[in-house]
């Protein structure tokens, strides 16, 4: 990935970002669960403040969240435009492996990780750890309905 793909890259999540906030219903007054199909466009008063989420980052960190999930290869692309999901996928070839117990393990598509979450969102889209970090764990608390635990 060039450094002209990468601005490019910037440029068009700048745009998606604008045009999720456009649509101002993002954020819904409830302390109710919100259900993992709508968890991907939705926050909830409650998750603000539970997760410490800043309001009006909600629309970059949401974007973010979504754009990651085209770089892992969990989603189908049509979450975004055809030249943005290919230069998504062109950002696979950057992303630095993680540094585990003196071990590098190295990014690879269907295996989520918050740390990979948090350099893709720092990188594209210059969101801060923290909130990289706060947007996955209330992403990661909605799937739980979704995945049956050995103990249940």
């Amino acid at each position: 990935m060039t450094g002209d793909e990468i601005n490019e890259l910037r440029n068009r999540l700048a745009q998606a970002t604008e045009s999720y906030a456009a649509n101002d219903d993002y954020i819904i007054d409830t302390t109710e669960r919100i259900r993992p199909a709508d968890a991907l466009n939705l926050t909830s008063e409650a998750e603000l403040q539970v997760f410490a989420i800043p309001r009006d980052m909600v629309p970059a960190l949401q974007t973010a969240y979504m754009a990651y999930f085209v770089l892992e290869d969990l989603v189908e692309p049509s979450l975004f435009d055809e030249r943005t999901t290919e230069l998504i996928g062109k950002a696979r070839s950057i992303v630095p492996p993680l540094k585990s117990f003196g071990r590098d393990i190295p990014f690879q598509t269907g295996i989520s990780d918050e740390r990979f979450f948090q350099w893709f969102a720092k990188k594209f889209m210059n969101m801060p750890y923290r909130h990289a970090a706060a947007i996955y764990a209330k992403h990661s608390f909605n799937e739980h309905d979704l995945v049956r635990f050995a103990d249940e």
